[in-house]
């Protein structure tokens, strides 16, 4: 739930208010029927480095009134926490304990002069503890399917509530201090808040509100949290159902081309099916994890597709990185099962620490019996992409359905992605390119094209010349294996009709990953000819693969040192921000002017796995439960609204398309024995 604490909060205030004057004031509510919610705050946002098992949180006070619509509860909330108001009192108070028994006869008469008054300090504490993972919990033979928390009374206050989230279920428990029909009137207050709490499904599809101006609640970012109008979320089908949809309308048509011989749709979704099913038995479902080392094959995307059908999220992992590195992914994930295929996993198997399934099993197998497949909401995830960490450490990057799905939507339209389409698929599945080849055609009739050998200039131009490729997504950086194989890589290029490109001719180009330069554009106009697209791409993993494209457009040639990185799609935001927090316009005047690329809407990451580092993140969740990630990128406006890449905030790489912090190779040398220090630049 987004905002779930400031929804809770007033589902609270209209609930008292709903269930009679009489129920309300012995629950707290105040005589002009208002409520005053207390809310914990966590005091370790202030100073991090605090380690201490005691209880450092202090109270901030929301001051409700029934009727009112949950965003202005939430905006309250939020210049709250701006405001650090949970500090009025003084932080270091909170550290300093007072003797137990001095403490219980302040309380005891406290409690009973605000029993005699029937006044109280606020009429409920709503505690909300985030996001909990039942695996963390679960162990011995017992498998945790979701997790509450017991209410611990705070003094003076009749009601206490406690939200826990996991990724099924969000548990709400409710404490109340004893009285005459305590129980039923519980009971009742329980109920009428769960009907104005709206389930998390309807979440995506309800109205937006209108954001109000309030501050950042993280005063070390220089942005504002106001989340600026951004277009809905893409809606409709996840992309399983939109594959099951094509699978229905062409179930003879060619979805995997490769060595093997040709995978058509109805194979394509049994055997995806069947992935799913065994999934399911084994006891894998809804946001669990599931590492997938598999090289490009049938069987591979056979394997990731019954991962996303089972309502897993897939890890991709590639089969060329060294087995340690790639079992501490899988530990540091919590993958409860890895698919893979049999021969890459002997050298896994000593290191993994969750179990290795063959998926050529899974899909050669003898028939099982199909237990129902799930479908994936849009706010469920679909994948998780680990990328250099500044700590010394991969980060996974948690991408959800519904910015998938539009992501898919917008590119399949910009790259002409239609059921002729034949697109080359040569990249790892680590590396989030591969995510136009794995569903862009196969969501549009099209056929993948599979390259299992390494990128090279023998394999892109098989991929071209003998398997009739004619849609590719590359780096920059692996376009001269390409361009540099000779022109017969572009064959017929520029004699086709406005399909693009002839036989054995490139028609679609994307290049992304990486600057890209006005050579490297002639000479894949060089190689392809004149009636090819080509695209230049840019997205960080954390914006769903891509949220920016620019068209070549040969009568408007760039006379900068790269070429523009475009206009976003229909489902991301994308603005320049300055250092002192000014959006830059896309007006004449704004023209030149460089700020950090920020990216809003539904194509941003859910964040990053597992536990914060200690670093501001680059994440802002709004208030009306929109996010927005600050690249660390830098953009210069151009004439007509586009951008223009500038260069970096800090000293994070790109190498091949790859993002490479320099941090993370610095803390593995010096974690080496005879290692003291070490230093790493580019050359």
């Amino acid at each position: 739930h987004p905002a779930l604490t400031a929804r809770l909060a007033q589902a609270l205030t209209d609930s008292a208010a709903a269930t009679g004057a009489r129920s309300a004031a012995r629950f707290g509510g105040t005589a002009r029927g208002g409520t005053r919610v207390m809310i914990p705050v966590d005091l370790r946002r202030h100073r991090p480095g605090i380690a201490a098992t005691g209880n450092l949180t202090l109270p901030l006070f929301l001051d409700l009134a029934p009727g009112q619509e949950w965003p202005a509860a939430q905006a309250t909330l939020l210049r709250a926490l701006a405001d650090g108001q949970e500090l009025a009192e003084g932080f270091e108070s909170a550290l300093l304990p007072l003797p137990p028994t001095a403490t219980r006869l302040l309380l005891r008469a406290a409690q009973t002069g605000t029993v005699r008054a029937d006044r109280h300090l606020a009429s409920a504490v709503v505690s909300h503890l985030g996001r909990l993972d039942p695996a963390e919990f679960s162990g011995g033979g017992f498998t945790a399917t979701t997790l509450y928390a017991l209410p611990v009374h705070a003094p003076l206050v009749p009601v206490s509530m406690v939200a826990t989230e996991t990724g099924t279920a969000t548990e709400l428990t409710m404490g109340v201090r004893g009285g005459p029909d305590l129980a039923e009137r519980a009971t009742r207050l329980l109920d009428e808040i769960l009907t104005r709490l709206p389930s998390a499904a309807t979440l995506t599809t309800a109205p937006q509100p209108a954001p109000a101006p309030v501050t950042a609640p993280a005063p070390q970012s220089p942005y504002p949290s106001q989340s600026p109008p951004v277009p809905p979320p893409a809606q409709g089908a996840t992309v399983v159902e939109l594959l099951r949809a094509q699978a229905a309308r062409t179930p003879g048509a060619a979805a995997l081309d490769g060595p093997g011989g040709v995978v058509t749709y109805a194979e394509l979704d049994h055997r995806s099916d069947a992935v799913a099913a065994a999934l399911l038995r084994r006891g894998i479902g809804r946001e669990d994890l599931v590492g997938l080392v598999v090289d490009r094959t049938p069987e591979g995307i056979c394997a990731l597709w019954g991962i996303l059908k089972a309502g897993a999220a897939y890890v991709p992992l590639d089969p060329a990185h060294p087995a340690a590195r790639t079992a501490e992914v899988l530990r540091a994930c919590g993958a409860r099962l890895c698919l893979t295929r049999g021969h890459l996993a002997e050298a896994l198997a000593a290191l993994a620490p969750c179990p290795l399934v063959a998926a050529e099993d899974l899909v050669t197998g003898p028939p099982q019996p199909h237990p129902a497949l799930p479908v994936p909401a849009p706010g469920d995830l679909a994948y998780v992409i680990h990328t250099s960490g500044s700590t010394g450490r991969p980060k996974g990057v948690q991408i959800e359905h519904r910015g998938l799905a539009g992501f898919v939507e917008w590119m399949t339209r910009v790259c002409r992605v239609d059921a002729r389409t034949r697109f080359g698929f040569a990249s790892s599945y680590g590396f989030d390119i591969s995510c136009f080849p794995l569903f862009l055609p196969l969501l549009a009739g099209g056929t993948v094209v599979l390259a299992p050998d390494a990128p090279s200039p023998a394999t892109l131009r098989r991929l071209v010349t003998d398997h009739r490729s004619d849609t590719l997504a590359l780096t920059p950086s692996h376009l001269p294996l390409l361009t540099d194989a000779g022109a017969d890589a572009g064959a017929g290029a520029g004699t086709g009709t406005d399909a693009g490109a002839g036989a054995g001719g490139v028609r679609t180009l994307l290049l992304g990953g990486e600057p890209l330069t006005p050579a490297a554009v002639r000479a894949a106009r060089t190689a392809f000819g004149p009636d090819c697209r080509i695209i230049n791409g840019y997205g960080p993993t954390e914006t769903t693969v891509a949220c920016l494209a620019h068209v070549v457009d040969d009568a408007h040639p760039t006379v900068s040192a790269t070429l523009p990185i475009g206009t976003p799609g229909p489902h991301a935001r994308v603005d320049l921000v300055t250092e002192d927090g000014e959006r830059i316009g896309t007006g004449a005047e704004d023209v030149g002017r460089t700020g950090e690329i920020v990216v809003t809407g539904p194509q941003v990451a859910r964040g990053y796995l597992g536990p914060p580092d200690g670093r501001p993140s680059p994440f802002t969740e709004h208030e009306d439960g929109t996010r927005s990630y600050r690249t660390g990128d830098l953009g210069r406006r151009l004439p007509g609204g586009a951008v223009e890449f500038a260069g970096r905030l800090d000293g994070q790489l790109k190498i091949a398309g790859h993002r490479i912090e320099p941090a993370e190779i610095v803390a593995a040398l010096e974690a080496r024995p005879g290692v003291s220090r070490a230093v790493v630049a580019v050359r």
